[in-house]
């Protein structure tokens, strides 16, 4: 029971995260903390961040109404592309900030 509740929580954050960044960017960019340090306003990644989120709204909502081991292995192989893109940004962006090449990616 707690799960589909922390689902449909989870579910509602991300509809109210995603609808804000969607529909209001320049809102959004401005206040929303931490998001003007990622670079200048650039309304087409807003609007791309409001759609994951949405995406991410519609895939916990799935999930407090059908709980199931295959939503879970669907959502973790579209959490790591996320995670690894995370991790570049703040590679480039220590190796931006220190003038060296600290936060270089090597593959």
């Amino acid at each position: 029971m707690s799960l589909r509740w922390s689902l449909r929580a989870l579910a509602a954050i991300c509809l109210a995260t995603g609808a804000f960044a969607e529909l209001a960017p320049h809102a959004f960019y401005r206040h929303v903390v931490g998001v003007d340090m990622l670079g200048p306003y650039n309304e087409h990644l807003l609007t791309d961040v409001g759609g994951f989120y949405l995406g991410f709204a519609l895939l916990f909502a799935w999930g407090a109404r059908r709980p199931s081991p295959e939503l879970a292995q669907a959502a973790d192989p579209g959490a790591a592309p996320a995670r690894a893109n995370t991790r570049a940004a703040s590679c480039a962006r220590v190796s931006y900030l220190t003038g060296s090449g600290e936060g270089t990616i090597r593959m």
